[in-house]
């Protein structure tokens, strides 16, 4: 059994943009994913985010929570992202743009209007460590994590980071 640590930071949520072969050969529809032909490629640690903002979209019909494991292809890098579209072994595929755009990708364009991937309302996700129940971790994890809250430890840690990948968010 897996169990879950106190939610101990949030992130600024990615916004996420669908990637299809140059020149849409497969005429993916960003605003209809029931489409039979559709399969969606998602990058692993994207994942969890893409399901959210394709589920919460009111604007598209159909919905990341409809797919089945046919129709989603979950990869690991960007390079298998890219491949899969490029080969059509997916229709399109559902990346966040802070990933995808940093790279220049040929054969892949961006189509469609970006999709905000947040869990919360304001825009963030709470993270937080998941860890078998029988493992130790979440017996010691959040008086351990609240201790270096309390002495500033986590603050500037996670400020460092924040400067060089714009992702840390907190209130004290």
């Amino acid at each position: 059994m897996m169990g879950f640590t106190k939610p101990y930071i949030q992130l600024k949520s990615p916004k996420g943009s669908f990637y299809v072969k140059e020149g849409n050969p497969e005429n993916f529809d960003t605003t209809d994913l029931n489409s039979a032909t559709n399969k969606i490629a998602l990058i692993n640690t994207f994942a969890h985010y893409g399901f959210h903002g394709l589920k919460l979209n009111k604007a598209l019909k159909g919905s990341g929570a409809d797919f089945t494991q046919d129709k989603v292809l979950v990869v690991s890098t960007r390079r298998e992202f890219w491949r899969a579209i490029y080969k059509g072994e997916v229709t399109a595929g559902f990346a966040p743009k802070s990933v995808m755009d940093l790279i220049k990708t040929k054969g892949i364009e961006t189509i469609g209007d970006a999709i905000d991937c947040g869990m919360n309302d304001d825009g963030t996700t709470d993270v937080a460590i998941m860890a078998r129940k029988d493992g130790g971790v979440l017996d010691w994890w959040d008086d351990a994590f609240e201790s270096i809250r309390r002495t500033g430890e986590f603050y500037d840690i996670c400020n460092k980071y924040d400067e060089t990948r714009g992702i840390c968010n907190y209130s004290s």
